[in-house]
């Protein structure tokens, strides 16, 4: 009885609403999680690196439930939707094929150094432990980690990354700390606007020696 107060009190004080349709009492709602879980996955544009193709796929576009979702997993504390949103994309990875009893590495895309700071945590990170956990022999490793610059320390904490700057990612703004030996290595990010973040943090791979096999993201927003 006890507990049933605290959590009518805590509703309340600081009401739940599913992040999908904005339903009561619920961080996300059975319909949306399901809707999320259901979504088509999409093939992206790979990238060529190191005469390697490498291929991109995307749990569905960032729009509607699927980016209120995100930007609450990102932005609103709401960790605990990581894994609705990595649902569809893991069961592809799941059905690769890799070599028997193979040794998974799950590499989360760092957050910046404000983003990181300002979150108190990586989104990615939080993904690729999702989908490390879901594929038998993963673990999520973050590597890969950003290079400290004086002017991304004193960047605002309220500034925004236009389309130019996320454009204008380069590999030498990423540094790979460790270099494990992976039969497979699979990047993770939250969401791919212009590709070149994720495909700077797939260069800084390959030129440590770590071979990416295929890119996952939970969100990815369309060329227009």
């Amino acid at each position: 009885m006890a507990k049933t107060l605290l959590v009518s009190l805590l509703a309340l004080v600081a009401p739940v609403r599913c992040s999908g349709c904005g339903r009561a009492d619920s961080a996300l709602c059975g319909r949306c999680m399901e809707s999320l879980a259901a979504e088509q996955v999409r093939e992206l544009a790979g990238f060529v690196i190191g005469g390697n193709s490498i291929p991109v796929v995307s749990a569905g576009i960032y729009a509607g439930a699927r980016r209120q979702v995100i930007l609450d997993f990102k932005n609103g504390g709401q960790r605990r939707l990581g894994r609705t949103l990595v649902i569809a994309v893991t069961r592809t990875l799941r059905s690769r094929p890799v070599q028997q009893n193979a040794d998974i590495l799950v590499v989360p895309v760092p957050a910046s150094i404000r983003g990181g700071w300002n979150r108190g945590y990586s989104p990615s990170l939080l993904l690729a432990r999702e989908i490390a956990q879901a594929i038998p022999n993963a673990r999520a490793s973050s590597i890969v980690v950003p290079r400290l610059r004086i002017k991304a320390v004193l960047r605002s904490r309220f500034a925004t990354r236009s389309r130019a700057t996320r454009l204008q990612r380069s590999p030498s703004d990423y540094v790979v700390r460790a270099r494990p030996r992976a039969a497979d290595v699979i990047v993770v990010d939250d969401v791919a606007v212009t590709g070149a973040t994720v495909r700077a943090v797939c260069v800084a791979l390959v030129s440590a020696g770590v071979h990416p096999s295929v890119v996952a993201v939970a969100a990815d927003v369309p060329d227009r």
